[in-house]
């Protein structure tokens, strides 16, 4: 808007105000068409987006660029120096703002200044060649800039998302933790969906770390952790909530006969012998119990507690069966 003011008078009517029209006219429907629709989703999506962010600025760049020249040509040897100095001034705005975007920011200002830089080099005046490498220069840096400041965006955002997965993750077992496990089942509970939980007790547990020593049990324990990951593939978290205690969040929509199929595919699972050191073979099994809202409560305080309940019932009631077959024998 303000090149097309500077030239008013010197252009036709059509070249004064077609070309801003375009350029502001394709930004604010690009614009628009962002904030209406949602944020893409999976990476070809987010790559999709990139590419036309980039087919964008090429365009409304070589708009710009064309547009430069004429003004540059038709307007007097004394304002002649207008229409560069705007198109300088705007490429570089545009590039600060497409800084996330590399590419569409780099492609967008030269696109813009390389057809009036090329018509400044060879007009025969040395002043006007000066400031064509100038802007050559300026674009250079400009570049070299947008660059810097993407890799370190780039390092700081992998920092956050390492920070973020050690805050949510079993150091262990590679499994969330009680933290993120309990983040998840409250968003699924502010949604309104039905939520299903187990909550897994390993037995005979603590005689492996006695006999065998603590990195056995490390072993053992991400053994556990990797046959639930198999067994629980449609799981929305599946977490290691502290020693040899576990929890899953089934998925969305899971009625209570198929928690309960998958609780019972998970004991069998889990009871299979488990390999300690080059020899050594060991047992151990797990008591289990669950819990579903809203029946159950519609907190998440409120089901882990309902499943511990369950999981020690289960756990007293295997103990009192276990005394009762050994009197027996005897």
């Amino acid at each position: 808007v303000a090149m097309a003011l500077a030239v008013r008078g010197e252009l036709p009517l059509v070249q004064q105000i077609l070309p801003p029209a375009i350029i502001i006219s394709v930004s604010i429907a690009h614009l628009l068409t962002w904030r209406m629709r949602r944020n893409p989703s999976g990476v070809e999506k987010t790559y999709g987006e990139l590419r036309n962010a980039v087919f964008v600025a090429v365009g409304l760049g070589i708009v710009s660029g064309l547009w430069c020249i004429s003004a540059f040509r038709e307007t007097d040897q004394y304002r002649c120096v207008v229409a560069p100095v705007f198109i300088a001034l705007s490429a570089l705005v545009s590039a600060n703002c497409l800084a996330s975007v590399p590419r569409a920011a780099i492609a967008a200002m030269v696109t813009a200044l390389t057809p009036i830089v090329i018509v400044m080099l060879f007009f025969d005046d040395l002043g006007l060649r000066a400031m064509a490498v100038m802007l050559v220069i300026i674009a250079a840096l400009q570049s070299g800039l947008i660059i810097s400041k993407f890799r370190e965006t780039v390092k700081m955002l992998l920092l956050q998302t390492e920070i973020v997965a050690l805050a949510e993750t079993d150091p262990l077992t590679g499994l969330k933790n009680r933290r993120a496990f309990s983040q998840t089942v409250q968003e699924r509970l502010d949604s309104g969906d039905a939520v299903s939980i187990a909550m897994i007790d390993l037995d005979g547990f603590k005689p492996v770390n006695d006999r065998h020593g603590h990195q056995a049990g490390d072993d053992v324990l991400t053994d556990v952790a990797n046959r639930m990951i198999q067994i629980c593939v449609s799981a929305q978290c599946i977490a290691r909530l502290g020693g040899d205690e576990f929890a899953v969040l089934f998925e969305s929509g899971i009625n209570e006969e198929q928690a309960r199929e998958e609780a019972e595919a998970l004991r069998t699972v889990i009871a299979l012998p488990y390999r300690v050191g080059s020899e050594a073979l060991v047992l151990v099994t797990a008591s289990i119990g669950a819990a579903h809202s809203p029946q159950d409560g519609t907190t998440v305080s409120g089901l882990l507690r309902i499943a511990d309940i369950a999981l020690y019932a289960e756990k007293a009631k295997r103990g009192s069966s276990k005394q009762l077959r050994v009197a027996a024998l005897h």
